[in-house]
C-alpha cells in the first residue's frame, strides 16, 4: 500500500496525456546534453553568467571566476512558471508567421510567373521554335526553383511545429532539467532559422 501511495506521489505534478502524445518526446528528449563533453561529467551546476549548465570540473578549472553558480535543479525547478516560456512561445508563433508569409509570397511569385510565361508563349507563337524552347527551358527552370524553395520553407515549417509540439509536451510531463534542455535547444533553433529567414528576404 505505501508503495501504491509513493507512485501516486510521483505523478501528481504530471498531467495525463494521450500515447501519442509522447512518442515525439522519445526523439526529442535523447538529445538533450546531459554530460559535460570536455570532462563527461553530469552536468550538476549552473553558470548565470554563462547561461548553461556545467559540471563540478568545469567550475574549478574554466569557471573560477563566475558569480552566483548554483545548483542545476534549483535553477530549473521554477523555469515553467517563468517568463521564459512565454517569450519562447512568441517567438515560435514569429517564426511560424514569417514562414508562412515567404510561402505566401512564394506561391504568388509563382503565380506570377504562370501568368508571364502565358504571356510570353502568346507573343512567340510566330517565332523560331529554338527561342520558344528557351523560354519554356526558362519556365521549368524557374517553377522548379520555386517549387524547391516552398518545400523547403514547408519542411522548415513543420520542424517549427515539431518544436512547438514537443514544448507543450515537455511542459505537461518533463522533468525540470528535460524542460530546461529542451528550452535551450529551441532557442537555439529559433535564432538559426530567424537568420536564415533574414537572408532570404533580404
Amino acid at each position: 500500500m505505501l508503495g501504491h501511495h509513493k507512485a501516486i506521489k510521483a505523478i501528481r505534478k504530471h498531467s495525463v496525456v494521450p500515447l501519442v502524445c509522447v512518442n515525439p518526446l522519445e526523439q526529442f528528449i535523447p538529445s538533450f546534453k546531459t554530460d559535460c563533453p570536455i570532462h563527461d561529467k553530469p552536468l550538476e551546476l549552473y553558470c548565470p553568467c554563462h547561461e548553461e549548465p556545467c559540471c563540478t570540473k568545469s567550475v574549478s578549472r574554466s569557471l573560477p571566476n563566475c558569480i552566483g553558480i548554483t545548483l542545476f535543479y534549483s535553477f530549473v525547478s521554477d523555469l515553467e512558471k517563468s517568463d521564459k516560456l512565454k517569450y519562447l512561445d512568441n517567438d515560435i508563433g514569429t517564426l511560424l508567421k514569417n514562414i508562412d508569409s515567404l510561402i505566401e509570397k512564394s506561391q504568388s511569385q509563382l503565380e506570377r510567373n504562370f501568368s508571364l510565361f502565358a504571356v510570353l508563349n502568346e507573343k512567340l507563337q510566330d517565332l523560331e521554335i529554338k527561342l520558344q524552347s528557351k523560354c519554356q527551358g526558362l519556365h521549368v527552370t524557374a517553377y522548379a526553383e520555386i517549387e524547391a524553395g516552398v518545400a523547403k520553407l514547408q519542411k522548415k515549417r513543420q520542424m517549427i511545429i515539431d518544436y512547438k509540439n514537443n514544448s507543450s509536451q515537455l511542459r505537461q510531463i518533463g522533468a525540470d532539467s528535460q524542460l530546461f534542455h529542451g528550452t535551450k535547444q529551441i532557442e537555439k533553433f529559433i535564432e538559426e532559422e530567424r537568420k536564415a529567414l533574414s537572408e532570404i528576404q533580404m
